[in-house]
């Protein structure tokens, strides 16, 4: 699954602060992102909590 850059920038506000300002500091090409694993992992308890919402 592939995202713009600024689909990614636009989920920021999600995410703690730390995330936020390592992903906005580094490459948002996936292959090379150390922050992916975290992004992944947060886009995941959103969908689940998302999930339980409905």
């Amino acid at each position: 699954m592939a995202h713009t850059p600024e689909k990614i920038l636009s989920l920021l506000p999600y995410f703690d602060e730390q995330i936020a300002d390592d992903l906005e500091t580094e490459t948002l090409d996936f292959k090379e992102c150390p922050t992916e694993a975290k992004l992944r992992e947060k886009l995941r308890e959103l969908a689940k909590k998302e999930d339980v919402d409905e």
